[in-house]
């Protein structure tokens, strides 16, 4: 996330993601066939994370504006926290 949050797609590179996970560039094509697979896997995790924001949220809102208003909430302080994930959603 850090290395495509920092530099995007096409200036990231596998040896900055295993440089940064501090594993040998061998070992991600244990668990990634290609830079697309391992960014498609990141997008894939961060959107189930944002959905697993959701529910609770939902269950604890009064009504639909607060369900709203509390989803909106959720959601920046997720963005936040994770700042190098909104550059991979834009």
């Amino acid at each position: 996330a850090q290395e495509f949050g920092e530099k995007g797609f096409h200036e990231g590179s596998i040896s900055g993601i295993t440089r940064r996970a501090g594993v040998a560039l061998g070992s991600f094509y244990t668990y990634f066939d290609s830079k697309k697979a391992v960014f498609r896997a990141l997008v894939a995790d961060m959107s189930a994370q944002v959905g697993n924001l959701v529910p609770p949220l939902l269950q604890s809102a009064p009504g639909a504006i607060d369900a709203e208003r509390a989803i909106l909430q959720g959601f920046l302080e997720f963005v936040t926290t994770h700042k190098e994930l909104y550059r991979i959603i834009d």
